[in-house]
């Protein structure tokens, strides 16, 4: 069992870890902003803070959370500012799942219904925005690479290209010819310098 000491600890290496306030990210919650959490490699959203802005009660959620398969699993109790602007243990979901859970959370509350529709529109405005112009682009850029590899061809088969690459397969087996005839020279010279060696041998 983890004792209060190692608790604070931990709770002061995570604290340690977090950047420094102007790097620290937000997310905007009908005009107010709600600071993350860095810990464990990951950005954390703490629940209270995101209950009272949206007007729905926390220990109910924490309950939900608590008894939920899914959240119940990512949870995890981190330090994270309060409204009061204090760092507290609270809990926390990782920023990933913190949009799904709100779509699970069930209340009259006016704020997060208003909340609800704006997750709503941002939905539609990635699946009909943002990813359909980057399907378009994709596309754009796919019927490019295709105009590329045509043109690519119609320069290899031009003669100018053609005489071009003769010249260069020449002059390739130029050089080649070369080092062969070097390597010839280089035998012949190492060969009259052995038989000087074996006449002067045989002179002393």
């Amino acid at each position: 069992m983890r004792t209060r000491k190692n608790a604070n600890e931990s709770a002061a290496q995570s604290i340690s870890k977090q950047p420094s306030a102007e790097l620290v990210p937000t997310i905007n919650v009908n005009g107010k902003e709600i600071e993350m959490t860095y810990a464990d490699g990951r950005w954390w959203i703490a629940i209270k803070p995101l209950c009272e802005v949206l007007n729905v009660d926390f220990v109910r959620q924490r309950k939900n959370i608590n008894d939920d398969e899914i959240f119940s699993q990512l949870r995890s109790i981190k330090p994270s500012t309060g409204a009061d602007g204090k760092r507290y243990e609270m809990l926390c979901l990782p920023e990933k799942i913190i949009y799904g859970w709100l779509f699970n959370v069930q209340s009259e509350s006016a704020e997060l219904k208003l909340y609800k529709l704006e997750c709503y529109y941002a939905l539609y405005n990635y699946f009909h925005g943002g990813q359909s112009k980057r399907n378009v682009v994709l596309k754009e850029t796919t019927l490019i690479d295709l105009e590329i590899e045509e043109a690519k061809k119609e320069v290899e088969d031009s003669p100018a290209v053609q005489k071009l690459n003769k010249l260069l397969e020449k002059k390739k087996l130029g050089i080649k010819t070369l080092k062969l005839l070097d390597q010839e020279i280089v035998g012949k010279q190492y060969s009259l310098w052995q038989e000087e060696s074996r006449i002067d041998a045989n002179n002393s």
